[in-house]
């Protein structure tokens, strides 16, 4: 969860070339960072949330 945002990152500005579009590539590759890493969370998120046996749709301390 960690190295999600620098992977994908550097895996855009390098890999798929987005050094070559300037600022823009800089941009598109912090927005793809940001949305691997929130990613990650959510997925984190959902998988804590099934183990301490929530169910989804209801709020917490709900009857």
């Amino acid at each position: 969860m960690i190295f999600a945002f620098p992977a994908m990152f550097l895996k855009n500005y390098f890999y798929y070339g987005a050094y070559k579009d300037g600022i823009h590539g800089v941009a598109i590759s912090v927005l793809e960072g940001i949305s691997r890493a929130v990613r990650h969370v959510k997925i984190w998120q959902y998988g804590r949330d099934a183990d301490l046996g929530k169910v989804e749709g209801k709020k917490a301390g709900a009857v």
